[in-house]
């Protein structure tokens, strides 16, 4: 690809017909993974990604142009991983591979995110494999490595009115490991947010490196109280 920006790669496709309300556009597996490594430098946002019997989309948005549906074929069961230049589609790729059995090639984590093994069949919107039922505590946690690391188990039970579900947080001290870049968002709780605003009114706006990317933010504007 000559340029990596969202829109010249977008600009010579053409368009799929009747689709509505974003334009649509069926591209090869070259323009797929540019468009990944597009956004991987911050070139837009992923809005979303999902599959169907015979192929994978995802929807793109770089301001100051409208979300657009960009569609690959799937070949031979697998597409180019969006998620080796994007962290935050991996989930969303562990899900297809779930639901359709469609594989992305290139990603670390082939971790089951649907599938735990209760189904009694493998891609239940694909294939429908027939296959036998897991113990879903057999489950594979990533390994926990680094000095002062530490893992915190947390569910099934949560304290308020949500689906039962089991997490493992790694954890340095007060700060969760990683979880900033697999989410590609800010992430602070109550507790954190208050640190920082005091912080601000006591007059501090230096940044605090190690406490999450709020801590690290020096042009927000001081609150008033």
């Amino acid at each position: 690809m000559d340029s990596d920006s969202i829109a010249a790669i977008i600009a010579p496709l053409t368009e799929v017909p009747h689709h509505r309300p974003w334009r649509r556009f069926a591209v090869d597996a070259e323009t797929w993974s540019a468009i990944g490594k597009a956004l991987g430098d911050g070139e837009g946002e992923l809005v979303s990604l999902w599959g169907d019997a015979d192929a994978v989309h995802m929807a793109v948005r770089a301001p100051p142009a409208e979300p657009c549906v960009v569609s690959l074929p799937v070949t031979a069961g697998t597409f180019p991983s969006f998620g080796v230049h994007h962290p935050p589609a991996i989930r969303l790729e562990r899900a297809v591979c779930d639901l359709y059995g469609h594989v992305p090639q290139g990603p670390a984590d082939r971790r089951p995110w649907l599938d735990h093994g209760q189904w009694e069949l493998r891609a239940p919107l694909g294939s429908r494999t027939p296959a036998a039922l897991s113990d879903p505590a057999d489950y594979e946690f990533l390994p926990v490595h680094g000095h002062g690391l530490h893992q915190i188990p947390v569910g099934p039970v949560h304290a308020g009115i949500i689906e039962p579900g089991h997490f493992r947080f790694t954890a340095n001290g007060e700060t969760v490991a990683r979880l900033e870049e697999r989410l590609g968002k800010p992430v602070t709780a109550s507790n954190h947010a208050m640190a920082w605003h005091a912080l601000r009114l006591a007059g501090y706006k230096e940044s605090v490196p190690g406490f999450g990317r709020l801590m690290t933010i020096q042009n927000l504007p001081t609150p008033d109280k």
